[in-house]
């Protein structure tokens, strides 16, 4: 909340200094209240997910934008409505930065620090219970697979099978090969 209250400061010196000497303040609140209302309604949970929420807040800046760029001459109304924009991004990513820094500690604890340092990752066939060939199949491939885990920097994740929708068969993958950016995804199957 600090920061948001630290964003609003910034938003009304920005419109302080460079308000326009011809223009009506009248303008200032079709432009101020969706600039402050947006990193507002990004704080509140039930409040994201309204997308008329949204709307109105960019109709009504959109529209005092284009009532008072009617209203001036010369190009210091436009250098305040890019400053205001860039402030209202900017304080949208404050607000929506402690959701993002608490998804990725939630992620962090998911994860044990030394499996960081793991290069292969699950048992091959893990998770097909009752269907051995699938199983004898998977273990042949991922034997082959094994040897690319010497090289740098690869790891190797075996039997990953995706949520599934229910009544549907379950989709399965044996392996998947990660290098880098690239990504190797091995469907092992013995016809």
């Amino acid at each position: 909340m600090a920061a948001v209250a630290v964003w609003a400061v910034a938003f009304l010196a920005a419109v302080y200094v460079l308000w326009p000497a011809g223009l009506p303040v009248g303008f200032l609140l079709l432009l101020a209240f969706p600039l402050v209302a947006m990193p507002l309604i990004a704080l509140e949970s039930t409040l994201r997910s309204l997308s008329w929420l949204w709307a109105v807040c960019v109709l009504t800046f959109a529209g005092g934008a284009a009532l008072a760029a009617a209203e001036t001459e010369g190009g210091a109304f436009w250098t305040l409505c890019g400053v205001l924009l860039g402030l209202a991004v900017g304080g949208a990513g404050l607000a929506a930065a402690p959701y993002l820094v608490r998804k990725g500690r939630e992620l962090d604890r998911l994860i044990a620090p030394d499996s960081l340092e793991y290069q292969v990752f699950n048992v091959p066939g893990a998770g097909l219970d009752g269907d051995l060939s699938r199983q004898v199949v998977a273990r042949e491939s991922a034997a082959g697979l094994e040897r690319l885990a010497r090289l740098d920097g690869v790891r190797i994740v075996h039997a990953l099978m995706a949520p599934q929708p229910s009544g549907r068969a379950p989709h399965y993958v044996e392996h998947v090969v990660l290098r880098g950016d690239r990504l190797a995804v091995v469907m092992a199957r013995r016809w």
